[in-house]
């Protein structure tokens, strides 16, 4: 019997594939797990039909150096290690396949082996096109996945935090969120983690990264995904795992779109103008535990996406300190302006914003020593003196009776 008509007549999912990875024959049961029409694999490459990942959820197949197709170029069965099959959906259904190879010898109708494929019962086999993005293959509630990567880096699934202990682990968790929608190949982000590695070397240690956040998150915590008018697949996160990154950065685009140039004022009039604009910002700026990557354990390529995200971050406080003081919330203006210098030691317009509000207090210790401060600062790091809109400023400041501040109110 030839090898094509044993892939016809078998219930399960069977394909038969040559020696050079080019698909011969597939049944009815295939067609339907690849979502392909009847009979259009045949003469395509096995990666491109071929979905099967190991245990970490990662795809075997490879245009090149694949396992299989070099044990059948010697005449050997491949030992397929698969574990699952990636639906168009995106998530994993178990499965555990078998090959059978033909001695070369024997290989009348090209077929160098079969393979059958044996998915966990109740698992569906549609068209990845009738299956919702967001599907899954069993629905089951999904547990509270949150990611923070702003400041000291954790994760958490439900209560309970996860213990990840490489820094590996978060860097592509933070150049999957930065990617967004749209993701990443598996080569960009081997490239951009690895630069210096081996090929090879880097999609093994990216297997063994992916499989740490499928452990810590969940299986279903990344996706895989082939956009429109695009051969390649993706890797992004999942929709339903929440990460501070993202949050902020989109709350932020939409307050302030644009960095702001001028720096805070007591006297302002820009900014929030009533209570819910207000919250808004204010929990934008909350989402800011910290910069990117604090630490500096990240690759270079992080640093602009650093500086944008602190960016946003000054152009936040920029907006609300003004808008603070115009309502009386005197000591919730100092707190943030405290926070932008923490942030930015040389950002004048904040130095210059707490001077006078201490000034306005009649704190002249806290002039002093931030003045002091701000001088020392500028001297080691630009070695420049302060402007003569500073030494004004901490003279009024020096020389105000001080006054107890307005009552809160906003207009």
């Amino acid at each position: 019997m030839r090898a094509t008509q044993v892939v016809q007549w078998t219930l399960s999912p069977s394909l038969a594939i040559s020696a050079d990875g080019c698909v011969v024959a597939t049944n009815e049961a295939c067609d339907r797990l690849t979502g392909l029409p009847p009979q259009a694999a045949t003469e395509m490459h096995c990666w491109d039909v071929v979905k099967a990942t190991d245990a970490s959820g990662e795809r075997v197949c490879s245009p090149t150096d694949c396992p299989t197709l070099e044990a059948l170029g010697e005449g050997e069965a491949p030992d397929l290690q698969w574990s699952g099959w990636m639906l168009g959906c995106g998530a994993v259904a178990p499965l555990r396949a078998t090959a059978i190879a033909v001695p070369p010898g024997e290989r009348s109708d090209q077929v160098a082996a079969v393979i059958f494929l044996n998915l966990e019962p109740g698992v569906a086999t549609e068209s990845p096109a009738d299956v919702s993005p967001s599907a899954s293959p069993v629905e089951a509630p999904r547990s509270d996945v949150r990611v923070r990567l702003l400041g000291s880096p954790e994760c958490w699934n439900g209560r309970q935090r996860q213990r990840i202990n490489r820094h590996r682990v978060f860097e592509l968790l933070t150049l999957l969120a930065l990617s967004g929608e749209a993701g990443c190949t598996r080569e960009g982000i081997v490239d951009t983690l690895w630069p210096d590695a081996p090929r090879g070397n880097g999609r093994q240690h990216l297997r063994v990264l992916l499989h740490a956040i499928r452990k810590a998150l969940g299986a279903d915590s990344i996706e895989t995904v082939r956009l429109p008018a695009s051969r390649e697949e993706r890797l992004r996160l999942s929709p339903h795992v929440r990460v501070d990154l993202t949050a902020f950065e989109a709350s932020a685009q939409v307050l302030v779109p644009l960095p702001a140039r001028g720096g805070p004022c007591l006297s302002g009039h820009d900014g929030p103008r009533d209570d819910d604009a207000m919250e808004r910002f204010e929990e934008a700026i909350g989402l800011y535990r910290g910069g990117l990557d604090e630490c500096g354990k990240f690759g270079e390529w992080v640093a602009p996406h650093r500086e944008r995200l602190r960016a946003h971050y000054l152009a936040l406080l920029t907006a609300v300190v003004p808008a603070l003081a115009r309502c009386g919330r005197i000591y919730d203006a100092i707190a943030y302006c405290e926070q932008a210098v923490e942030v930015d030691p040389l950002a004048e317009p904040f130095q210059l914003a707490l001077l006078t509000a201490y000034g306005h207090l009649g704190r002249r210790s806290a002039v002093l020593a931030q003045y002091r401060n701000y001088r020392w600062t500028l001297a080691r790091e630009l070695q420049m003196v302060p402007s003569g809109a500073i030494e004004r400023a901490f003279r009024q400041a020096m020389a105000s009776p001080g006054s107890r501040p307005p009552k809160e109110h906003c207009a």
